[in-house]
């Protein structure tokens, strides 16, 4: 997948950290209620082998802006 820089991610290269992959879309609400904490704990764990990705996906309108 690409990170919102552009850049590609793979698994491969996340190998000896633990990753977690939230799977949503800005017309979700409880998605959007996730982030929150999902920030936290990218704050929390951002010095450890830890690696949190959201992963958009499903946007119903052309227009979405995920990063927003």
């Amino acid at each position: 997948m690409k990170d919102p820089a552009g850049k590609s991610v793979s698994l491969k290269s996340l190998r000896g950290k633990i990753v977690l992959l939230d799977f949503w879309a800005t017309w979700c609400g409880p998605c959007r209620m996730a982030m929150p904490g999902l920030q936290k704990l990218h704050d929390r764990y951002k010095d450890k082998p830890v690696a949190i990705y959201g992963v958009n996906c499903r946007e119903r309108r052309p227009d979405a802006n995920p990063m927003a």
